[in-house]
């Protein structure tokens, strides 16, 4: 089954376009709200949620661009092969409102859209909750 795009945008709580980008672009930054843990080998990231002594989900992706203070995009190892599949995090900013917004494109099939945005849309929370972004 095909993918479908979802694209959702969240403003953001902060003017600091350098700390924003270190949030989404970094394995520290991303550890702190998209997922438990982040390690960056070489370009390949190994992505791991759950507890320490609990269950775990792991999942690899590798690193497609980093565009630095714009965008940062990867793609998940199961969409290898899919070129029109990825995961990116971009950065816009609005100059007349002085505001930054944190743009997020994903793939997911059409059953999972709804999941998918809650999943974003807590993930944002969380980065919201954790550093006042």
């Amino acid at each position: 089954m095909e993918k479908e795009k979802l694209t959702i945008e969240y403003e953001l709580h902060s003017r600091s376009k350098s700390i924003i980008w270190q949030l989404i672009s970094s394995c520290e930054g991303l550890s702190r709200w998209m997922a438990d843990e982040v390690e960056d080998n070489d370009g390949m990231l190994t992505v791991t949620w759950g507890s320490p002594m609990g269950e775990k989900e792991v999942r690899h992706a590798r690193v497609l661009e980093r565009d630095k203070y714009r965008a940062f995009r990867f793609r998940w190892s199961e969409d290898e092969g899919h070129d029109e599949y990825f995961v990116e995090l971009r950065i816009d900013h609005d100059a007349l409102t002085d505001t930054y917004m944190l743009v997020v494109t994903d793939f997911a099939e059409p059953d999972d859209i709804d999941s998918m945005t809650h999943i974003w849309t807590h993930d944002r929370e969380k980065l919201l909750r954790r550093t006042g972004v």
